[in-house]
């Protein structure tokens, strides 16, 4: 997928998210393993072939709303959590791979933070493709998350980010 194509994903569903969340203000304390972001979760149809479409909006809504926040994630993203002029209001993610086993799907999804902030604006995401999670999606409609894939050197630094 390219960058312009995820921006353009990022926001298109960042308008839908953003109808569910309540304004923040800012400066605010970081989130942590306890707080509950929403969790925004979407694929690429003009990506993902027709005949799969309908699995991968399974998936998604089987997805969509998890409200646990991963470690990884805070410990990648730590750099836009511990700022003083950024907010993560929630987190998007792009499922980006889907194999099936014999429980159900093991599922790739690229996960940004959306944010508001001070410096940014209102709206703005942090831009990377190097941060991936991994969750078993089972028959039954349950799912575990299996981990995360993320270049260890870039965790902890302020990602790119672009708002509007």
């Amino acid at each position: 997928m390219t960058r312009r194509k995820s921006f353009m994903l990022a926001a298109l569903l960042a308008s839908v998210c953003l109808l569910k969340v309540v304004h923040a203000e800012l400066p605010q304390e970081p989130i942590s393993e306890d707080d509950t972001p929403l969790f925004c979760v979407d694929f690429d149809a003009d990506i993902v072939l027709a005949a799969q479409q309908s699995l991968y909006r399974q998936i998604v809504n089987t997805l969509i709303g998890f409200t646990d926040v991963p470690k990884d994630q805070l410990t990648y993203f730590s750099a836009v959590n511990n700022s003083n002029n950024c907010v993560i209001l929630f987190w998007l993610g792009i499922i980006t791979n889907v194999q099936a086993n014999c429980n159900g799907y093991f599922v790739t999804v690229q996960v940004i933070p959306s944010l508001t902030s001070t410096v940014y604006g209102a709206a703005a995401f942090a831009m990377t493709t190097d941060y991936s999670e991994h969750y078993q999606v089972n028959n039954d409609g349950t799912f575990q998350y299996q981990g995360s894939v993320y270049t260890q050197a870039l965790a902890g630094q302020m990602p790119n980010i672009i708002g509007f």
